[in-house]
């Protein structure tokens, strides 16, 4: 997001930064944190609007969070991604940086609203996505739908991959109490779960080519260290990591 920022002509406050779905609001405080103020993320809160749609919430990894409980007295804010999209409502950002529900279609419509968005984006998906058979028509462009757009055609992302696996944070009183206890620890975050190996898919065109992130990323490696590897293609990840339709040439 730095090397983004500097490209162009931003500071940390002013990258406008999207998040397309809501969650308990976790994500746009660790941004803050950071220093990434300008975050347009909706929050919702309250069992009883858990129990109703848990099946469009997604939280950011553990490692990445500081606190995951919401006051129950905060307002309801969500909004649902696919309206604003059908409605022409997507608020002006720089950059999609999120981490969607992992159920029914929303890695396709994701992957597919991101290529015709035409804006750099992040996204921290399950490993198995880049395996599947729609994934390359998405992002690139070369799928019915996406050549039906005006958005041009774009590489395959790059990938940003972790050393050691993430676990994520599942608000309380998102899931069932006896299904999230199988899962081990519980905490004043909520319940710590790694259903997935997952990292990040990263195309920050049309803003920088692929080849300027590698060269920036050469460049932070001393800084960075070991705790993530940057990889060009899916047939480039660590073999820990790749998917087996990838890994056969799929």
């Amino acid at each position: 997001l730095d090397m983004l920022a500097a490209k162009l002509g931003k500071e940390r406050a002013t990258l406008a930064i999207y998040d397309p779905y809501f969650c308990a609001g976790a994500m746009k405080r660790h941004l803050a944190s950071l220093g990434f103020e300008n975050v347009y993320h909706k929050v919702a809160s309250g069992r009883s609007w858990h129990s109703r749609n848990r099946h469009r919430l997604s939280c950011p990894p553990a490692h990445t969070t500081s606190v995951y409980s919401t006051p129950a007295s905060t307002s309801i804010k969500c909004e649902d991604f696919y309206q604003v999209l059908a409605e022409g409502r997507v608020p002006a950002h720089d950059v999609v940086v999120t981490n969607p529900p992992y159920s029914e279609d929303h890695f396709q419509r994701l992957l597919r609203f991101c290529h015709s968005n035409a804006k750099p984006y992040l996204l921290l998906l399950p490993n198995y996505v880049c395996g599947k058979d729609y994934y390359l028509p998405c992002v690139t462009g070369s799928s019915r739908k996406a050549a039906a757009s005006a958005a041009p055609r774009r590489q395959e992302p790059q990938y940003l991959c972790p050393r050691r696996r993430y676990n994520y944070w599942t608000p309380k009183g998102l899931r069932d109490r006896n299904e999230m206890n199988k899962h081990g620890h519980s905490s004043e975050l909520g319940h710590r779960t790694s259903p997935f190996l997952s990292f990040w898919y990263v195309d920050l065109t049309p803003a920088l080519s692929h080849a300027e992130v590698e060269a920036s990323w050469r460049r932070a490696v001393p800084a960075v260290g070991d705790r993530c590897t940057l990889h060009k293609t899916r047939a480039d990840l660590p073999s820990a990591v790749r998917p087996s339709a990838v890994a056969r040439g799929w």
